[in-house]
This record gives C-alpha cells, sequence and structure tokens, in this order.
C-alpha cells in the first residue's frame, strides 16, 4: 500500500492503492458511519479537508510534548469529531468515485444502530440524496431497509434510479414492519430494486434463523398479493426468486446472471 502517511496526498493514495489491492477480492464497500455521525457528507475542497488532516499531526505533537505534570489531572487537547468532519466528508466522497469507477456497489448503513442510546436521526437515508444525485453511475446498497425510515428509503428508490433496498437485519428488528415494509415497497419500487435478505450475523446459526424468518416473511407478503389480485401467482413465484436470489447477484455478480 506505499510508505507512511504524512499527507492528506499520501491518504488518499493509499486508499486508491487499497482498491487496487483488493481488486478481484471484494464485490463491493461498506460505509457505517451513521454510528458516529449524520450521513450528510458535505462536498469538501481539498485544502479544507487538509487542514482537518493537519489538525491531527498538530494535537497529536500536542499531545507529546506537553504532558501535564504529575498530579496535573487535566488531559491535553485533542481533535474532535467536529474538526475531523471535513476529512470524513472528503474521504466518503473519494471511496465512492474509487467504487463508481470499479463498478463496485456501496452498502451504506442507515436506520437503526445496533446496540442501546445511539442517535438513530443521524442514519436517516435522506441525509444521502447529495451523494445519489451526484453519483448517478454508483449503485447504492442501502442497508436495514432505513427502518424506521421505511417510508423515506421507498422514495428514494423510487425517484433514484442507483438506490436499492437492501433488508439485511430488518426481519429481526420486527417481522410486523419488515412486512408492512416491503407491501408497501412492492407497490412503489421496480420489485427488481428490493434485496428480500441479508443475514447480518457473524455465525451461520443466525444467518440460517434470520433466512428462515425473511422467507416467511417474503411468502406471506407475496400471498397476500396474490389474495389482492394484485398479483398472479406465477407473478408472485417470480418475484420471491428475485428478492431472495436475482437480486442480490444483478447487483454483486452481474456476470453470473
Amino acid at each position: 500500500m506505499g510508505g507512511p502517511i504524512h499527507t492528506l496526498n499520501d491518504l488518499c493514495n493509499a486508499v486508491k492503492a487499497r482498491f487496487d489491492q483488493l481488486r478481484g477480492s471484494v464485490v463491493g464497500v461498506k460505509i457505517p458511519t451513521a454510528y458516529n455521525r449524520p450521513l450528510l457528507f458535505e462536498k469538501t475542497s481539498f485544502s479544507v479537508a487538509e487542514e482537518a488532516f493537519n489538525e491531527i499531526y498538530r494535537m497529536r505533537l500536542f499531545k507529546r510534548l506537553e504532558v501535564p505534570p504529575k498530579g496535573d489531572k487535566r488531559v491535553p487537547a485533542d481533535v474532535g469529531a467536529e474538526e475531523l468532519l471535513p476529512l470524513q466528508d472528503y474521504l466518503v466522497h473519494l471511496i465512492v468515485q474509487e467504487a463508481e469507477r470499479r463498478r463496485l456497489p456501496i452498502q451504506i448503513h442507515t436506520g437503526l444502530q445496533e446496540g442501546n442510546e445511539n442517535i438513530v436521526t443521524h442514519s436517516n437515508p435522506t441525509h444521502l440524496v447529495n451523494l445519489f444525485m451526484e453519483y448517478r453511475d454508483a449503485r447504492f446498497d442501502v442497508f436495514h431497509g432505513g427502518w424506521p425510515y421505511s417510508s423515506e428509503l421507498g422514495a428514494l428508490a423510487k425517484n433514484f434510479p442507483n438506490v436499492y433496498i437492501d433488508m439485511c437485519w430488518m426481519h429481526i428488528i420486527s417481522d410486523t414492519r419488515a412486512r408492512s415494509a416491503l407491501s408497501e415497497w412492492l407497490d412503489e419500487v421496480p420489485a427488481s430494486k428490493i434485496m428480500g435478505f441479508g443475514g447480518d450475523y457473524a455465525f451461520i446459526e443466525g444467518v440460517y434463523g434470520h433466512a428462515v424468518m425473511a422467507k416467511e416473511n417474503i411468502a406471506r407478503v407475496l400471498a397476500s398479493k396474490v389474495d389482492d389480485e394484485a398479483y398472479g401467482l406465477d407473478e408472485a413465484k417470480k418475484y420471491a426468486g428475485w428478492l431472495l436470489r436475482d437480486n442480490p447477484l444483478r447487483l454483486f455478480f452481474p456476470k453470473r446472471v
């Protein structure tokens, strides 16, 4: 990946080198930063991002040189989250650009965060509109159905051809909401843009259990569409295959479809 990182240019080159290094080994990139900040990534100039980058080094040097005397409980100043936002914004745009150029889908965590006492408004998918508008050839795989912002995500997927809905984790969060959201989405957006399942577990038993729940929820929603005569039986079966297999293949492995 190159030598040490002393400048923002070095960091950007390292990001690009990492993409090159992983060519053929990854099928997408993921942005999980909704745990720490709002998902609004502003367009930032290199010079402003560079100032934020340099601030990290200034504060690191300060901490090394200005150690409080023994017994002094004051903590040396450190760079804060606000100061880093321009750098994060710049790097997210860089990552999206590199993924777009390589035709790699971009997964973004939206909606409920894992654990308690998170700021859920940070993860509203509507914060991402500027990315959707600027990077029209990028493909955005928006995680967790945006829950509790599922209706907003439906509107985004309807308005932007490059936005896809991913229901990973959603069936575990709420069976009822997973079904109602999916029913709405099937009325609002093309069925080819919905990923009906993603395990989102680190162990296989959890993935299997979640898959069972997802299949049941999807079957119940599609059965209700048949009962309401919105779909014919063959059409419902086709969409079941799309939601559970074909749509993820089209997005992540287009050459296999």
